[in-house]
């Protein structure tokens, strides 16, 4: 490896994003994707890794490396295939028809409806999935990198909605046996065949699975948090796992993806997008006076109070900055109480002599924000402090002794930076709860 080059992959940002290998003219001939910029290419180039013959060949022609960032996995694979396709590199594994990724596809098929004996041709839709996107008239929702991800939300989901993944074939073989299939009987599966549903209450179900896929309903995931906050109290825990993994996995599904044209016509999107969003919070927030290069954001976690923890995760200069992300283990409460948790949590934070925010991030509302600002005040600090309440993504800002909630479009880049911040505080607040409930679990088991 070239001075160059090994330069270039020491500065190589920890985001998500594509990168493409150059050989000795310059030419593009490998382009792969990454969670991780740095951490993925620098893997390449370790000498005791053992590669495979057409590996070999390919890190001994990289004289030079370009990346792209993107917002998310997701649109660092869409890009990866979009490249792969227009720029067909010598090293890489042909792709054909987007055939590497998954989506969930509603297929709209007609089949036989019978009811009091006669037959007609009704659209009761197929939900499957798909590797492939056709013209065929049916609905896509995806893609999404991981498979086993989706085949297990569309198990967990269909309890809910109880949808036919049969084929023609199977369809008309039950409905000839005047029985459902094992799904119709056990309940996963409305049984059109057998007429256990209209045809419109069939479809009702299906638009209302489209919707939240679609990210216009969050009536089933407000479901889902009332009956994990329901089996916490009761303190079932076993099941508010299960329901709070059904939520992480749900919010996995909605969430938007960016074209791979967006990237490729302009390689500065991410820059140009965090910067964006940095300029509209501060003239959004009236005490912000300048543009917030370190924003931190703080949540907490506890299953009915036990072992709770707080994480605080840091945005510099719009981009997530891992080297920053800290955790706490909450000690002054031992029974739920979020507000006084939080306020434990920040005051620990201003306990130590790290950098100062410009913008601080509370997940929750008015009660949380009001918490905060008490011990804010206690310190003598005066900062620009926001609030991000889950129910319907609502900003709340706190100036001149009153309360402003403020809704965007889900679209925003303000938004949706700030719904990074929250979401991945929320994921290290929980991983470090988990630790902390297996070493409790452990001992009290005397493992």
């Amino acid at each position: 490896m070239n001075d160059k080059l090994k330069q270039k992959i020491s500065l190589l940002p920890k985001t998500p994003g594509i990168y493409k290998y150059k050989d000795k003219q310059g030419k593009i001939i490998y382009v792969g994707k990454a969670v991780n910029l740095q951490s993925r290419v620098k893997s390449y180039f370790q000498k005791d890794l053992e590669l495979g013959p057409k590996t070999v060949k390919l890190v001994e022609n990289i004289e030079d490396i370009e990346i792209l960032e993107t917002e998310s996995e997701v649109d660092a694979l869409l890009l990866e295939a979009e490249l792969i396709k227009r720029l067909k590199p010598k090293y890489n594994v042909l792709l054909r028809d987007d055939k590497f990724y998954k989506y969930i596809e509603i297929k709209n098929e007609k089949v036989s409806y019978i009811e009091n004996g006669i037959s007609r041709l009704e659209i009761i839709p197929r939900v499957i999935t798909s590797r492939k996107v056709t013209t065929s008239g049916s609905n896509y929702f995806g893609p999404y990198p991981s498979g086993t991800y989706v085949d297990d939300v569309l198990r967990q989901f269909r309890k809910t909605f109880k949808y036919r993944d049969c084929s023609k074939v199977k369809y008309n073989l039950y409905q000839k046996k005047h029985k459902p299939c094992l799904f119709g009987d056990i309940g996963l599966c409305l049984a059109p065949c057998v007429a256990n549903v209209t045809p419109t209450e069939y479809r009702r179900s299906v638009g209302q699975f489209k919707k939240l896929l679609s990210g216009k309903s969050s009536s089933v995931m407000t479901e889902l948090k009332t009956q994990m906050q329901k089996a916490s109290k009761n303190e079932e825990y076993e099941s508010a796992t299960v329901f709070r993994d059904r939520l992480e996995k749900l919010h996995y599904l909605r969430q938007n993806n960016r074209n791979a044209n967006d990237y490729i016509e302009n390689p500065n999107l991410i820059e140009d997008i965090n910067y964006q969003a940095l300029l509209n919070l501060k003239n959004l927030i009236p005490t912000l006076k300048q543009l917030p290069k370190r924003i931190e954001c703080f949540d907490i976690s506890n299953t009915q109070g036990t072992n709770p923890t707080a994480s605080m995760v840091v945005a510099t200069d719009g981009r997530l900055d891992k080297s920053e992300y800290r955790k706490f283990k909450i000690m002054s409460k031992s029974t739920p109480d979020d507000f006084l948790m939080m306020q434990e949590a920040v005051k620990r934070r201003f306990n130590n002599n790290w950098p100062m925010p410009n913008l601080l991030v509370i997940d929750g509302g008015k009660g949380q924000l009001r918490a905060v600002i008490k011990i804010l005040d206690l310190l003598d600090l005066k900062l620009p402090i926001i609030g991000l309440a889950k129910k319907e993504e609502t900003i709340v800002i706190y100036d001149k002794e009153s309360f402003e909630l403020i809704t965007l479009k889900k679209t925003q880049p303000e938004l949706r930076l700030l719904q990074r911040l929250r979401d991945e505080a929320h994921r290290f607040a929980i991983i470090y709860h988990r630790k902390l409930r297996s070493r409790s679990i452990k001992s009290d088991k005397g493992i």
